[in-house]
């Protein structure tokens, strides 16, 4: 069960199978959908392919235009 933001936020765009773009604190970006997250890594599919991502290489996350958290997501 998800106990703080991030996981919430992981949580949805996982389940909704939402495209977000991840960029990279070295400057890169990576475009795809979450397959699965835990406390360090995101495995994100992209153009095919999965990649293993260390969340503390990660700059930010930008969400879906259509993104929304309720409530009762929290």
């Amino acid at each position: 069960m998800p106990i703080n933001v991030q996981d919430n936020v992981l949580l949805i765009l996982k389940s909704k199978a939402s495209l977000l773009k991840i960029f990279l604190m070295k400057g890169f970006q990576i475009q795809g959908t979450i397959i699965d997250y835990d406390t360090f890594v995101i495995l994100l599919e992209s153009e095919g392919k999965k990649q293993l991502i260390y969340k503390h290489a990660i700059s930010t996350i930008q969400l879906p235009d259509d993104f929304v958290m309720s409530s009762n997501d929290r």
